[in-house]
């Protein structure tokens, strides 16, 4: 018998995509697939505005840049202790109620960052709110929503999902500075909040409802009564896979938001002029786009670690050119657009390998613990590149380190082994042929 290439789809899985039935999925989820997409670019609000907020807030409240982005830490906190909970909740009672609740507690806390003044720990206190209310309207629970309509074409499903970050990306730096220097940043943080909220709450009420909105359900096109297929809690955190990822997810969000929140202050420090700094990183969010929509692709044809470790290789380029960045334009928008890929690249690899490696039983749970590991390292590499540019006057030191940091994930992702396989059983079976220590395990078909 021929030994499958890495590269051949029926490594990962027997049932290659086909068009017809593609067509049928996008024909049942094109609306929740837009719909989730525009709540990940309402939940990037927080990460994508501050970049352009430093500034401003550090003129006016005379902050160091280290105490501004502190408050992402600060989120961080709060997500990592609440996200699983709010993964079992979701697990329980189903996305919609998840999504309208989220979305009404994060843009109310968000719009209550125009509050924060006198003392530092108001600041703090806020992000702590953000950060729980952000829970309930992380990517994991539009993946869940998606994730229950589409099998064959999950990758580019998903990819137009996490597209949204993209999306708040290209729009809110310019937006941002506008409304700030119309009403000043608090104003800004208000009005943003409330156009989210305006949009979101009437589209969720419309959209997500019927079997979608319900908890433990498979798909549209499964038996009635079927639950999702999946690994159980317990077997998912034994895995040496969960391991693997879990450890890559933290290591490239640190190297990735540290780029990202600060973009901005490195280019500018380095030479380049505030107004096309901001223009730059609107190339951020299309650099983002494309990487989402290209990693998807591959992901629904190519075996996805391969695809993913060589996605985290990428971000080694724009590190390279900010370490010798002189503040010219055409190196500026290149560092912009890898950056951005490099971003789209990290949050759909997470989450299309977690629904094949774990399946869609337990997600919420499951793939709540990588999320919160992810938004651990949204607030940690912001905080440490600040730091390091604090302490030594230069962002050089963080970025030699993310060197390191991106080999090592990109290692991580080439051994995650092949896709096990689930069936849809009743709540009561097993419904896995997973091997927990990361081993051989029976191919679907096979």
């Amino acid at each position: 018998m021929t030994k499958a290439s890495p590269l051949d789809p029926t490594r990962a899985r027997a049932d290659a995509p086909a068009d017809g039935a593609g067509r049928s999925e996008w024909a049942n989820g094109w609306l929740p697939t837009v719909t989730a997409m525009l709540g990940t670019a309402c939940a990037g609000i927080h990460v994508y505005t501050l970049g352009a907020m430093v500034a401003p807030i550090e003129a006016e409240l005379g902050w160091t840049r280290t105490e501004i982005t502190s408050g992402l830490l600060a989120y961080s906190i709060a997500t990592v202790c609440f996200l699983p909970m709010i993964g079992y909740l979701l697990d329980r009672f189903g996305p919609r109620k998840i999504a309208l609740s989220g979305i009404a507690l994060y843009c109310g806390a968000v719009a209550l960052l125009a509050a924060a003044g006198g003392s530092h720990a108001s600041w703090l206190f806020v992000w702590l709110l953000i950060g729980f209310a952000g829970c309930f309207i992380k990517p994991v629970l539009w993946v869940s929503v998606v994730s229950r309509l589409f099998d064959r074409r999950r990758g580019i499903a998903l990819a137009v999902v996490l597209c949204g970050g993209g999306l708040s990306s290209v729009a809110l730096p310019v937006v941002i500075d506008w409304l700030t220097r119309t009403g000043g940043w608090r104003f800004a943080y208000v009005v943003v909040a409330a156009v989210a909220a305006t949009v979101m709450l009437p589209l969720i009420f419309v959209v997500i409802r019927g079997r979608i909105a319900q908890p433990g359900r498979a798909r549209h096109d499964a038996a009635p009564g079927t639950m999702l297929p999946g690994l159980t809690v317990r077997q998912a955190f034994r895995s040496t896979r969960y391991l693997r990822l879990a450890c890559a997810a933290v290591m490239f969000s640190v190297v990735t938001f540290g780029m990202l929140v600060n973009f901005i202050p490195i280019a500018v420090d380095k030479g380049l002029e505030r107004d096309f700094a901001l223009k730059a990183a609107g190339l951020i969010g299309i650099g983002s786009i494309a990487g989402r929509l290209i990693t998807g692709y591959l992901f629904d044809r190519f075996y996805g670690p391969l695809i993913a470790a060589c996605s985290f290789l990428i971000p080694i380029v724009g590190v390279l050119l900010l370490l010798n960045f002189d503040g010219n334009h055409v190196l500026a928008l290149a560092i912009a657009l890898i950056m951005g890929f490099s971003l789209g690249a990290e949050h759909d690899c997470m989450s299309y390998l977690a629904t094949r490696y774990f399946g869609l039983r337990n997600f919420g749970v499951i793939f709540s613990v990588i999320v919160a590991l992810l938004v651990a390292g949204e607030g940690l590499g912001p905080l440490l590149a600040s730091l390091a540019y604090d302490q030594l006057g230069s962002y050089d030191a963080f970025l030699w380190g993310a060197l390191g940091l991106l080999v090592i994930s990109s290692m991580l992702m080439a051994t995650m082994g092949r896709y096990p396989a689930f069936t849809d059983d009743l709540p009561d079976q097993d419904g896995s042929t997973f091997s927990p220590g990361g081993g051989q395990s029976r191919e679907t078909g096979q």
